[in-house]
């Protein structure tokens, strides 16, 4: 995940921790983040139901070049765009 050289990142930095949330969903699905130069994982990192608010810690490789990736977000939802 892009994460090197933001702020006081330093640019070789190895791992990023995310909080992946779900909230007011209007239908069940699953979401997995991964990195965008890589494949995705065959695992999702969220699960969730119709109306539920969910959410689970996430770590993943950093990359300097790349950025992160999500299967199953909306756009809108993504912070890092």
């Amino acid at each position: 995940m892009k994460a090197g050289g933001y702020g006081t990142i330093p640019s070789d930095v190895q791992a990023v921790v995310l909080n992946v949330t779900v909230t007011s969903t209007t239908s069940g699905g699953h979401i997995t983040a991964y990195d965008a130069g890589n494949r995705r994982a065959n695992s999702s990192n969220v699960n969730f139901e119709a109306g539920q608010t969910a959410a689970n810690l996430v770590v993943g490789r950093a990359s300097a070049r790349r950025s992160p990736a999500c299967a199953g977000c909306p756009r809108a939802s993504r912070p890092w765009r």
